[in-house]
């Protein structure tokens, strides 16, 4: 019979199936167990999209409009590139769904407001949504796709709504935490506009979960 105390037996037993198991961290960032080194045109992707979500963000504190920087689709431009050179797949999803549904809005707000699409801001927020958008697509196709990602993606959209409306300036209407944007046509109250704005914002968010699935999945049924 072998040496040890009960105790000890369990804990040997227990030992690789806890080695195994992935930190909280890794379950929540969805990092694979082993991913193949990136290409130089994921490095590129992703060091490019970096470029551009840092480059319209300085434009945006150099004409003092520092809270511009924490809407939705900036926060996902942001980590698209960090979330290719750590493989974290669920972000990438998540950065995906957020732009996705970003580029449907802004490209509807530029045809409503024209003299936005003549100004300067405009071709930085081009580059930043298609752009970006472009790269998380990119991102998910080479991690692959996490089934939880719009759950989190929605989450992740209530607590940046609540930070909208606790630290960012009441006149800047981040994220529309205040009131319905000056570009939006709309007659009613605010209460109805955020109820018809969640609806949307569900809806489009639920479309590009599906891409993502479409996109990611490949690359899941391609690993080993």
């Amino acid at each position: 019979m072998g040496s040890g105390t009960p105790a000890e037996k369990v804990a040997a037993g227990l030992g690789p199936q806890l080695a195994r198991r992935p930190s909280p961290g890794a379950a929540l960032l969805a990092l694979p167990g082993r991913a193949a080194p990136l290409g130089p045109v994921e490095h590129f992707v992703a060091a490019t999209a970096l470029a551009v979500c840092l480059a319209h963000n300085v434009r945006l504190w150099q004409a003092g409009h520092w809270y511009n920087v924490f809407w939705s689709c900036d926060l996902a431009a942001l980590l698209v590139g960090p979330a290719l050179w750590l493989r974290w797949r669920r972000i990438a999803c998540v950065c995906l769904i957020w732009l996705a549904r970003g580029v449907v809005v802004w490209t509807v707000k530029t045809f409503l407001v024209a003299d936005y699409a003549l100004s300067i801001a405009f071709f930085s927020s081009l580059l930043l949504h298609y752009g970006c958008g472009g790269a998380a697509l990119l991102a998910v196709r080479r991690l692959g796709y996490d089934p939880r990602c719009y759950p989190t993606a929605m989450a992740m959209e209530l607590a940046l709504l609540v930070f909208s409306r606790a630290a960012l300036p009441v006149a800047a209407n981040v994220n529309a935490a205040w009131s319905v944007p000056s570009e939006w046509v709309w007659g009613g109250t605010y209460q109805r506009f955020l109820a018809f704005y969640a609806l949307l914002s569900l809806t489009l968010s639920g479309l590009a979960a599906l891409l993502a699935a479409r996109v990611g999945r490949r690359r899941s049924a391609a690993r080993p």
